[in-house]
């Protein structure tokens, strides 16, 4: 269980489930190590426990994996009927899908089970990376389902996944302003990763594609997030969204670390320091609040501040 926006919670994983076809990065049961898909009624048994346990909490139900607009509309609405058999109507869900898997039926039935929040797996919005991603979908129609949704009224959030095969310095720039002009209220953001047992490892394998590092990952991710927030557009995560850890086994390559998101939050804070000392610090003083990002990582920003400003640096820090 999570806590998002003031809500707990209840992550609801359907590996694969509506998916058109696996896209060429996805390996969903690494990622949720969950291996069969849930039923309705399994759903339901779930949601009875989560509301019991959770009682005067605000809570959100969210379906994640596969394309849940995808599904039959009869399947859709058993999985939010489960939901909404326990789950009190002033409580949300929140569901996941492609931008090209949105109906006018998939809006009205959302719309009549209240479901609050929908998150759109657009990752690039470049026509050169989608198409070379085997996404099946253009920028035009990732942007236009966006508008859709926010005409709808429903709090759109837009999953992102820079370096995917065909990226540039161009195309991610282009798919950071488009989300900055599009304002939805929330963004993930996914550096890609190369799986075991999915076609982008074999055209890793193959020389036909190049993950990028893991630190100019976290300069990317750190600077769009920066930008991202000072448009007031909400960033949820960064990094995997599941909890579990993948092994080395099931990452082939790329810039994939256990606490992505915190390097992020310590790349945020050098640049940060930086900018405000321009000349050189001359007295360092760490916010409690603050503490683990210094020391954290074996005092990798602390490592990092050094070697910016030189080995004298680290005499300067006081608690």
């Amino acid at each position: 269980m999570k806590k998002n926006r003031g809500a707990i919670r209840l992550p609801i994983f359907l590996p694969f489930a509506g998916c058109p076809f696996r896209c060429i990065y996805c390996q969903q049961n690494a990622i949720t190590a969950q291996a069969e898909i849930l039923q309705p009624n399994q759903v339901a048994e779930l949601v009875q426990k989560f509301v019991e346990y959770r009682s005067g909490q605000k809570k959100e139900v969210a379906f994640f994996g596969g394309t849940f607009t995808a599904l039959p509309l009869e399947m859709q609405e058993h999985y939010l009927q489960s939901v909404r058999a326990y789950l009190p109507s002033d409580d949300s869900i929140r569901i996941s899908t492609r931008p090209d898997c949105l109906s006018v039926e998939n809006l009205a039935l959302l719309q009549k089970y209240g479901v609050q929040a929908v998150e759109l797996g657009v990752q690039s919005f470049s026509d050169e990376v989608l198409q070379k991603s085997g996404r099946g979908y253009s920028a035009q129609q990732a942007i236009e389902a966006v508008r859709r949704l926010q005409v709808a009224d429903f709090v759109v959030t837009v999953q992102l996944m820079p370096f995917l095969p065909g990226s540039s310095p161009q195309s991610l720039e282009l798919t950071l302003q488009t989300v900055l002009d599009l304002q939805p209220q929330e963004v993930r953001i996914y550096p890609t990763l190369v799986l075991a047992g999915t076609q982008l490892e074999r055209l890793y394998c193959a020389w036909e594609y190049e993950p990028t590092s893991l630190e100019l990952a976290v300069q990317l991710c750190c600077r769009w997030k920066k930008a991202l927030e000072s448009k007031s557009i909400k960033v949820i995560k960064v990094g995997l969204h599941s909890d579990v850890s993948l092994s080395a086994q099931q990452v082939v390559a790329g810039p994939y670390h256990a606490s992505f998101g915190e390097l992020v939050q310590i790349q945020a804070l050098y640049e940060k320091i930086c900018a405000e000392n321009p000349n050189g610090v001359e007295n360092l003083v760490i916010s409690p609040e603050d503490t683990s990002l210094y020391y954290g990582h074996n005092r990798l920003l602390l490592r990092k501040l050094e070697r910016k400003f030189g080995s004298d640096f680290l005499k300067s820090e006081q608690l």
